[in-house]
């Protein structure tokens, strides 16, 4: 396998991570004014 290729998934699945971490960190909250969309209990 090319080095490129090994680093370029590797930043792919670390962007895949942040992603979802800022996700879930986001549903924890549950403050999803910060974010912009609506609140759903408002």
């Amino acid at each position: 396998m090319n080095l490129e290729l090994l680093l370029i998934a590797l930043a792919a699945g670390l962007a895949v991570l942040f992603v979802v971490w800022r996700i879930i960190a986001t549903l924890r909250r549950q403050d999803c004014n910060s974010c912009g969309c609506p609140k759903p209990r408002a």
